[in-house]
């Protein structure tokens, strides 16, 4: 029923543990020995589950090519990355995803420019990409910091 696969070691080296590894009824669970990698994991998997949603949103018109779909998820996964290993204190954590959002969102705003759409101008696709940018670090804000309890610290 409970079983102890291993320990997540940070070096082979080193003999400090900062994840247990667990299987319970043939579910793994990570047990992580600090909050601030538990933070960055979370916010990374949410980062890269809404590069894969932002992705299906481009894609509703027609496909999307290879390098524009690599760089729609791997910015939005950056959003994550960057929420999760983030020391910037802000009054509130909403405040820190949408700041977060913003500022990861505005490379790939400024080549969604670049992208011929009939039915969107330049600056439609350069405003919609860096507001969805800040839906998404919101809400990858709001998952990491209320749903799983990983504050900022």
């Amino acid at each position: 029923m409970f079983e102890n696969i291993g320990k997540l070691k940070i070096l082979k080296k080193t003999k400090k543990t900062i994840a247990n590894i667990y299987i319970i009824k043939g579910i793994l669970f990570f047990n992580f020995k600090t909050m601030q990698i538990k933070r960055l994991v979370i916010s990374s998997i949410l980062g890269l589950v809404f590069g894969f949603v932002c992705l299906a949103f481009a894609s509703s018109n027609g496909e999307v090519i290879f390098p524009i779909a690599a760089s729609i998820v791997s910015g939005r996964m950056l959003i994550g990355v960057a929420i999760g290993l983030s020391k910037f204190h802000m009054k509130h954590w909403s405040i820190h995803g949408l700041v977060m959002g913003l500022i990861f969102s505005l490379p790939n705003a400024f080549g969604a420019m670049s992208v011929v759409n009939p039915d969107f101008s330049p600056m439609l696709m350069f405003s919609s990409t860096v507001i969805m940018g800040m839906i998404y670090g919101f809400l990858i804000e709001f998952i990491t910091s209320v749903l799983f309890k990983a504050k900022m610290r």
